[in-house]
């Protein structure tokens, strides 16, 4: 399964060489999410959190944080020090993330704040026995 990227931010998006690298981890970490592994695709991003690197520039770029929201494709959650994405379609989820670098912490190649768009229902048993810790910034759509 791949992410799909909204027309107007690919450019932005496709211009990073980890670009491709992170496609694959992204896939990787949906595959262990949709077999109920939520820990394994917790490794996967403690493992190789800078190929994901690329993403915490859109921060930057309203539009193309607005395009983001609009594309409900991708999920992402953090529990104590331990970051971590899916990938559905929006068939199967309808909220989306987006993805913001701690500004304390610049030099750092961590996603640190997450905003999710959408119906949480479908994500929480995912995270049912998962530490209270986990503390998402959530914006219900209409």
């Amino acid at each position: 399964m791949r992410w799909e990227v909204p027309a107007s931010a690919d450019a932005l998006l496709a211009s990073s060489p980890d670009y491709e690298r992170a496609q694959d981890w992204v896939e990787k970490i949906a595959l262990a999410l949709e077999a109920k592994d939520p820990d394994a695709a917790a490794d996967l991003f403690s493992d190789d959190a800078h190929a994901f690197s690329w993403m915490t520039s859109i921060g930057k770029h309203d539009q193309c944080i607005k395009n983001l929201i609009s594309t409900p494709t991708h999920f992402i959650w953090q529990w104590e020090t331990t970051y971590v994405i899916g990938v559905h379609t929006p068939v199967t989820v309808d909220y989306s993330a987006v993805l913001t670098r701690d500004l304390r912490n610049p030099e750092e190649n961590k996603v640190s704040a997450v905003q999710m768009y959408g119906d949480l229902s479908k994500l929480m048993p995912l995270i049912a026995d998962k530490p209270l810790a986990w503390r998402p910034n959530v914006v219900t759509l209409n």
